[in-house]
């Protein structure tokens, strides 16, 4: 059998990473002193440091927005992402969280921005700002990509519309009262957000942040959550470890932490693992009791059962991984990389047309060669192992037979693995030992049938058979015998 096939990295952590690496420009504390509150509607929540009636304002605004989208696409509102709006009184520091976000969009001073993360969407706000047209827009955009594609209805003006029919009263009364938050509470939230900028970079700004939170309050679950993140992005592996499983034993409920947690000890098996080595028991052990408990605290993560199924590719056991998988890409169809790993259980477990299905559908979302060839692979794998499987069930006669000769070739001219073309290479040679006894009870069929008197008939089926004859010994013998047919037909 070919080896396990080893996942590509990116493809288990693109989608939960990104945007989360750290900002590059130092951003100042607020001052021990200042005023910061929260106000909260639903999936809505507001940190500002503003007046309370403008962050009251804000999180309706948003409510409006979430009900525009929820009216048009039909989707039910509990699918869409949650959001988290940063308001800035002062404007020196609006910029500098802005210029630590954003660094390659600093020319125009918009008054508002939006960063969307596969677990939140982000809304950061000067003060005295507003959502505007195309800011709503950006951020419907950003609620869409989460739970599916945009609706075929969708448009610009049907939105407008939409948003213009929302009576601003009515989500306002939805808005729960301002609560002033603690120093822990108003860095942990700043920490959150600077630890979600341009996913190009990796600094400290955040790491400074959450540190300061667990001096403050070392019950922060939370915090601890973040803090783990961030050092596994920075590959400090150790310091990741210890955490998150101080935000577990401080008993975060968060299903995040769960996913990030296994994804990173999915990453070690990646990529600390020398070729060839097996996994150890205990860690799949433990990653899988992680995704677990995400999917217990949450079973419509979809990133949860990712992991899930991801950790199948080390072991032998298909089929709960392709459940899981399965499950994953159901939840979040836009999941191409849930999608990629479930087309190599697919070809893993000879499921061919489903292998070949699945692949056209990663192949028609990426031109990323690495990506491309890695589905050529599992395609290849697939033929390898439909045709293994007939081998093995002695099944190979006549066109059957063929078939699975000239899989087996294409598998031994495309792949760039040297183990499976060893494998290939292996059973042809078995084939063709299979095959020249075949073609040998052929001949002697045709044979039998010319005597019987049936030479016409015997002369169709060996003009049949010999384009498909390549031992030497058999097409010589198989040429004698056609051209005694031949005269013997005259």
């Amino acid at each position: 059998m070919p080896p396990i096939p080893r996942p590509i990295r990116r493809t288990c952590l693109a989608l939960l990473m990104l945007c989360v690496a750290l900002p590059s420009f130092a951003v100042k504390p607020p001052k021990e002193n200042e005023r910061w509150i929260s106000v909260g509607a639903g999936n809505v929540a507001v940190y500002s440091n503003a007046t309370d009636e403008e962050a009251r304002a804000v999180a309706a605004e948003v409510l409006r927005v979430r009900e525009a989208v929820v009216a048009i696409s039909r989707l039910d509102g509990a699918s869409l992402l949650p959001v988290k709006v940063y308001i800035f009184r002062d404007a020196a520091a609006f910029a500098a969280y802005r210029k630590a976000l954003l660094p390659r969009k600093n020319g125009a001073a918009a008054a508002g921005y939006s960063l969307a993360t596969p677990e939140v969407i982000l809304l950061v706000l000067q003060a005295g700002g507003r959502i505007d047209r195309a800011l709503a827009e950006e951020v419907a955009d950003q609620f869409l990509a989460g739970p599916s594609a945009k609706p075929a209805r969708w448009s610009s003006d049907l939105f407008a519309e939409s948003l213009a029919t929302s009576a601003r009263d009515e989500h306002l009364a939805k808005v729960g009262k301002p609560v002033e938050l603690a120093r822990d509470e108003v860095l942990y939230q700043l920490g959150f957000l600077l630890g979600r900028g341009d996913p190009s970079l990796e600094r400290r700004d955040a790491e400074t942040f959450l540190s300061e939170v667990v001096r403050l309050n070392p019950k922060h679950s939370a915090a601890y959550d973040d803090l783990g993140l961030h050092y596994f992005i920075s590959n400090r592996y150790a310091e990741a470890d210890v955490a998150f499983n101080r935000a577990i034993a401080l008993g975060s409920t968060n299903p995040n932490l769960y996913v990030r947690y296994g994804l990173m000890l999915l990453d070690q098996l990646e990529t600390r693992r020398p070729a060839g080595q097996t996994p150890s028991p205990e860690v799949i052990t433990k990653m899988r009791e992680l995704f677990g408990k995400a999917a217990e605290l949450d079973p419509a993560n979809a990133f949860a059962h990712m992991g899930l199924g991801a950790s199948y590719l080390y072991t032998r056991d298909n089929a709960p991984g392709i459940a899981e998988l399965e499950k994953s890409v159901q939840l979040a169809p836009g999941n191409d990389h849930a999608r990629f790993i479930l087309m190599q259980l697919y070809a893993r477990a000879g499921r061919r047309e489903d292998t070949q299905r699945t692949a056209a559908l990663v192949m028609a979302h990426t031109t990323d060669a690495a990506r491309l060839q890695s589905v050529r692979e599992s395609l290849l794998d697939a033929d390898f192992i439909y045709a293994s499987n007939l081998v093995l069930e002695d099944k190979l006669t006549g066109d059957k037979l063929n078939e699975v000769t000239t899989l087996l070739r294409h598998v031994d001219a495309q792949t760039n693995d040297p183990e499976k073309k060893a494998h290939a290479r292996q059973l042809l040679r078995m084939l063709n030992v299979l095959q020249v006894k075949s073609q040998t009870a052929e001949l002697k069929a045709i044979l039998d049938l010319a005597k019987s008197g049936k030479v016409k008939e015997a002369l169709a089926q060996m003009d049949a058979l010999m384009p498909q004859l390549e031992h030497e010994v058999l097409l010589k013998a198989a040429r004698k015998l056609r051209a005694d047919l031949a005269r013997a037909g005259q």
